[in-house]
């Protein structure tokens, strides 16, 4: 109960709840979530894992990391909560202008989806639907990504399918959105490194760490959503609080 609340965030229009996670990945060739009250297996059987706990996804064409979560629940559906998901990457190096960061599929059809992918310029851009055409802009403004070095993408989803798109590096986020698109059905599949259809849109991204929230985050949840306390720290802090409780009593 205790860890639970201790990954609720209030914000000012809503609060989102942690449901399921990996904060990391074994040498093993599935990988079982450690964080939320639902757990669920992502198979690494075409990653590369690394000593750290990372997992790098295999730019192999047509290659997918997968993971299933539609038991999960997520739904940007009218009258929902929302949802959002955040991947943290150690890195993403020897991009180019096809390459995929993740792609989230909503629904049963893989081309209803939301793509993060790396454009020319070191930005980010979407793809909806599996398209791009129409989007406001060509990816991000202003200060470019250092792909060498840790940065975290975040999808927030709103009730009625409404999305924004964090990118957040060094303390610095940026947003993109594509305001008359929406995704308002249920996040069924999160393909990592790649898109969920097209071979030749694989990337060597390096991830340490996964999440997926129930509620849709606003920019001010996200230091805390990316740094979301590992199992042992929130062990730790629940035997404190034991210790704090026993003490107290005694006197």
């Amino acid at each position: 109960m205790l860890i639970i609340s201790a990954a609720t965030i209030s914000a000012a229009q809503a609060a989102v709840t942690l449901v399921s996670g990996f904060s990391h990945f074994g040498q093993g060739e599935t990988a079982v979530s450690d964080l939320g009250s639902k757990s669920i297996s992502l198979s690494l059987a075409n990653a590369i894992r690394n000593d750290d706990g990372t997992f790098t996804t295999d730019p192999a064409n047509n290659t997918k990391t997968m993971l299933d979560v539609s038991s999960l629940g997520l739904s940007g559906a009218a009258g929902g909560s929302g949802y959002t998901v955040n991947i943290n990457f150690q890195k993403a190096t020897d991009l180019n202008n096809q390459d995929s960061l993740f792609c989230a599929s909503i629904g049963e059809a893989n081309s209803n989806s939301l793509i993060g992918r790396y454009e020319n310029g070191d930005k980010i851009g979407i793809a909806n639907n599996g398209s791009s055409t129409g989007r406001p802009g060509s990816g991000l403004s202003g200060t470019a990504i250092d792909f060498n070095n840790p940065f975290s993408l975040t999808l927030s989803v709103q009730a009625e399918g409404a999305y924004t798109l964090f990118i957040t590096q060094n303390g610095f986020a940026q947003a993109l959105s594509w305001p008359s698109q929406k995704q308002s059905g249920t996040l069924n599949t999160l393909y990592l490194g790649s898109w969920a259809t097209l071979p030749g849109y694989q990337s060597a991204a390096t991830i340490s760490g996964i999440s997926f929230w129930e509620g849709a985050a606003t920019q001010d949840d996200l230091a805390a959503i990316i740094n979301v306390p590992e199992p042992a720290t929130a062990s730790l802090g629940l035997v404190g609080l034991g210790a704090l409780f026993l003490h107290r009593r005694r006197k």
